[in-house]
């Protein structure tokens, strides 16, 4: 589960972070330890089988690990199922599938979380973020507007938009949507970077690189 929600953009937040890895925003003080953690959907990575004995026989810690490795999957198990009506279990979910770009079934996790919790905005934005990745702009559109209905302080979403808006090549109402994004968070690097790829696009080069140069100066790695 969520240790809490970044006051800016809404966002689950993991536990003893500093900062929201949606917005960027700094957290007054590290998230204490969460109750439990969502878990994710990949299967734990086996461990690696020992060296053989001389006889052939395995090392009694791969028998140790064998047992350990199933008790995992058992309690992970019974964790999805007892936290299955909490949207947070089924966003982590949903975020797990999507980072294996296994888009339909992530989609479908979110959705449940949705379903759970009509006004859990973080799986509206990733919906949204899902279908940018698929070019399905308009539909990408509505995710990140149902997310700002929500969160009107959602910059993530407001981002999300203004790219979405960019693959259609609306470049004026994407930066208008950056710039809402920066209004809500001045240091958001990924909507400086944003504005900036807008604004080459329709030739205004100039400002451009002063929007270039501000992502860079608050950190932008992408």
């Amino acid at each position: 589960m969520a240790a809490g929600f970044c006051e800016n953009c809404g966002a689950p937040l993991a536990q003893d972070v500093s900062f929201c890895e949606s917005c960027g925003s700094r957290i007054a003080a590290p998230m204490v330890q969460a109750e439990a953690e969502a878990p994710k959907a990949a299967s734990p990575t086996p461990l690696e089988a020992p060296a053989k004995s001389a006889s052939g026989k395995r090392s009694k810690w791969m028998k140790i690990g064998g047992i350990a490795l199933v008790a995992v999957v058992i309690l992970t198990g019974g964790y999805i199922w007892k936290n299955q009506n909490d949207p947070t279990t089924w966003y982590y979910r949903g975020s797990d599938l999507y980072g294996q770009g296994k888009y339909d079934e992530a989609i479908q996790a979110y959705d449940k979380a949705i379903e759970i919790d009509p006004t859990f905005a973080p799986a509206l934005d990733r919906k949204g973020d899902i279908f940018y990745t698929e070019g399905k702009y308009d539909e990408a559109i509505q995710a990140y507007d149902k997310a700002i209905e929500i969160v009107p302080s959602y910059a993530d979403a407001w981002t999300g938009k203004g790219n979405a808006l960019y693959g259609l090549g609306k470049y004026d109402e994407a930066i208008k949507c950056y710039d809402e994004a920066i209004r809500l968070y001045p240091n958001y690097a990924a909507a400086w970077h944003s504005k900036g790829n807008a604004l080459s696009a329709l030739g205004r080069n100039t400002e451009a690189q002063t929007a270039f140069a501000k992502a860079k100066e608050v950190v932008y790695t992408g």
